[in-house]
C-alpha cells in the first residue's frame, strides 16, 4: 500500500508539473496584458528631434483645421498635439525648447514662419520653405521671417517635413 501511495503521489506531482508547463505560456501572455504603472518621464530635448515633433503637431493641427495655425499663437494651438501619456505633466513644453538656444527658463528658440500662417499646405508653392525654424527670438509663440529672425547656420523643418538649413 505504501508503494502504491508513493507512486500515486509521484504521478500526481508529475501531472501538476505538466499542467504548469502546459499553462505557463498562456498565463504569461495574460499577465503581460495587465497594465503596469510605469513611471512618467521627462523629455530629452534635441534640436532636430524637437523640430520633427513640432512638425507632427503642426500637421495634426493642419489636418484638423484645414490650415496651419495662426503664427501669433501657433505654440498655444499645438501644445496639446505634442503631449504623450508617458511624459510627466508639463514635459510637453520641453519639446518647444531648442537646446542650442541656451536653455534658459522661459526661452524656447523656435519660431513659425509667418508665410505659412493660416495657410493650407497645397496653397504653399515652396514645399522646402521652413515652417518652424531655429530663431533668435526665443519667446513663446515666436514667429516671423526666417531670413530676418532665423538663427544663422541653423535648421528648420520644411512644409514637406524635411530638415532644411537656414541661410
Amino acid at each position: 500500500m505504501k508503494k502504491a501511495f508513493k507512486w500515486g503521489l509521484m504521478l500526481f506531482g508529475l501531472l501538476i508539473i505538466g499542467a504548469g508547463i502546459w499553462a505557463y505560456p498562456t498565463l504569461r501572455d495574460i499577465w503581460s496584458l495587465v497594465p503596469k504603472n510605469k513611471p512618467k518621464q521627462g523629455w530629452t530635448p534635441d534640436t532636430e528631434k524637437n523640430l520633427k515633433v513640432l512638425y507632427t503637431g503642426m500637421k495634426l493641427q493642419h489636418d484638423s483645421d484645414g490650415q496651419f495655425p495662426k503664427s501669433t499663437d501657433w505654440m498655444d494651438k499645438i501644445i496639446n498635439r505634442v503631449k504623450t501619456e508617458n511624459l510627466k505633466a508639463g514635459a510637453e513644453k520641453e519639446k518647444f525648447v531648442d537646446p542650442a538656444a541656451g536653455g534658459k527658463p522661459g526661452e524656447y528658440g523656435f519660431a513659425m514662419n509667418d508665410a505659412a500662417s493660416e495657410k493650407y499646405i497645397d496653397d504653399l508653392k515652396d514645399k522646402k520653405m521652413p515652417l518652424v525654424f531655429q530663431s533668435t527670438d526665443s519667446s513663446w509663440n515666436a514667429h516671423g521671417d526666417p531670413a530676418k529672425i532665423g538663427r544663422p547656420g541653423g535648421i528648420g523643418i520644411a512644409v514637406d517635413g524635411s530638415t532644411v538649413k537656414l541661410p
